[in-house]
């Protein structure tokens, strides 16, 4: 305990000349945690590999940590939180000495050590984001847990370490949009009610479009007509919404293939005056440079996992990926809710059938149950998720 008490004493000499980088706000900020422990009276620090196949820093020897959240309260926050996510360190383990001066890293970040101590017996669970093989190799066999879950997210490579394609397919919604995003510092983070605005028709007589409503064919008749306006967020930071069903109109070609951006700025500016709510200020030509949009229409498609679940048999281990398996590429419906999440739905039957399975065939037929679980999950938002969110 002398020992601990003297290395507490010299490390805090060092926060006071940290504290003056802490308020940088133009800086992106990052906290890693020096985790120490003392075992058999000589003082040791933890640290972790990368995995190999991670895009950043692979392969690496290094301390756990990571970017800053908005959620966080300071660096040490933030180190604490990633030191959980990484390896399954709670935070009520670790105490906290003091904070190095920060180091601006190679990719622009300003990051700050945090020292602490933790205990000898402290055993790390590896994130699955985080393994590698050789981590793999070392687990004995009978350690195997029955069911991984892969919070993968978009661009995680667990997937590729377990075995399982991290390819997406791609389907069109039939469908196209545009978002548009204004941010108003005077006003406060109020939420506000969703406006939904339909069969809207805009004159783009200007630019030789003519203003007059198209009679839709036969083929276009369970179409829902013109566009479709969703305003939705706070006071302060408003999003929009615009989005249409696939038609050969000459609006809608004009509008996918317009090279200026003034046009669509121009048709959120007039859209959001005419259907915000009565008690906030209008959008001015002194407020508009705050808008940002898209530059035209986009088609609206869905990606979504070509693999979503597997069985390794020479470790009897069921894998399933949660996350982001699903995902509306180019536009933002403004429902909040992560598609992949809607897999979860079916996790908890999942892991009972799997954990209760008395032979091969049973884990095959959870698994079975499971990749069509989240293959109705895509398969449904295609045909109505943007009727559920958009049109109706």
């Amino acid at each position: 305990m002398e020992l601990k008490k003297r290395v507490i004493e010299r490390l805090q000499k060092c926060t006071a000349e940290g504290e003056q980088y802490l308020r940088l706000p133009e800086l992106q900020k990052a906290s890693v945690l020096i985790p120490l422990f003392f075992r058999g009276g000589d003082l040791h620090v933890l640290m972790t590999v990368r995995s190999i196949e991670l895009k950043h820093n692979a392969g690496e020897v290094c301390f756990p940590g990571g970017k800053s959240d908005r959620n966080d309260t300071d660096e040490i926050h933030t180190a604490l939180r990633e030191a959980e996510e990484e390896i399954g360190l709670p935070p009520v383990g670790v105490e906290v000495v003091c904070r190095f001066t920060p180091i601006l890293n190679q990719r622009g970040l300003l990051v700050t050590p945090v020292v602490g101590f933790i205990s000898e017996s402290f055993s790390a669970r590896p994130n699955p984001a985080e393994f590698t093989d050789e981590y793999l190799r070392r687990i004995p066999n009978g350690e195997w847990p029955r069911v991984i879950v892969v919070a993968d997210g978009s661009c995680g490579d667990s997937c590729s370490v377990l075995g399982i394609s991290s390819e997406y397919n791609v389907e069109s919604c039939h469908a196209y949009g545009a978002n548009a995003t204004i941010e108003r510092l005077d006003q406060r983070q109020v939420p506000t009610p969703e406006i939904r605005a339909h069969s809207l028709y805009f004159d783009l007589s200007a630019y030789g479009i003519d203003a007059i409503k198209e009679p839709r064919s036969s083929s276009q008749a369970s179409a829902k007509p013109g566009f479709h306006l969703k305003i939705y967020g706070t006071f302060r930071n408003r999003y929009m919404a615009l989005a249409c069903t696939s038609a050969d109109s000459k609006m809608m070609r004009f509008l996918r293939h317009t090279a200026s951006s003034s046009i669509m700025k121009n048709i959120f500016h007039q859209s959001f005056n005419a259907y915000k709510t009565d008690i906030e200020p209008r959008l001015s030509e002194l407020t508009l440079q705050r808008m940002q949009c898209s530059r035209k229409l986009f088609e609206i498609i869905l990606s979504h996992r070509r693999v979503s679940a597997a069985y390794i048999e020479e470790d009897k281990v069921a894998v399933t990926v949660e996350g982001e398996a699903a995902r509306v590429l180019n536009f933002d419906t403004g429902c909040g809710v992560n598609l992949g999440m809607r897999g979860l739905e079916s996790l908890g039957v999942f892991i009972y059938r799997t954990a209760t399975a008395q032979d091969q065939k049973d884990v095959f037929e959870a698994l079975s149950a499971k990749i069509q679980h989240s293959k109705q999950v895509a398969e449904t938002f295609r045909q109505n998720g943007l009727a559920a969110a958009m049109f109706e």
